[in-house]
């Protein structure tokens, strides 16, 4: 988007399919900003989810956090923007 702003307002228009207006996009594209985060609700959610399913299954090992993240692979979004990346 920083690289060029014209090329992603088409873009983001195009990926909407008339859902969005041109002036809408314009109005609002310098305020826009990508973000994705696993907060700790939705992780505690997930390993609740997934002792379900291991009990469930009678499947061995943990369902805990801590090896949820385990399985976690960062690398595509840190290709992105590593700084924008971590897993704590």
């Amino acid at each position: 988007m920083a690289a060029d702003p014209a090329g992603a307002r088409t873009a983001i228009l195009a990926q909407a399919h008339g859902s969005l207006q041109a002036g809408y996009v314009e109005a609002f594209q310098p305020r826009y900003a990508y973000g994705a985060s696993l907060t700790p609700e939705l992780t505690a959610q997930l390993a609740e989810v997934a002792g379900w399913a291991k009990a469930a299954q009678q499947l061995p090992g943990s369902a805990d956090a801590a090896a949820l993240r385990g399985h976690l692979n960062p690398t595509p979004l840190k290709a992105v923007d590593p700084a924008a990346v971590t897993l704590d």
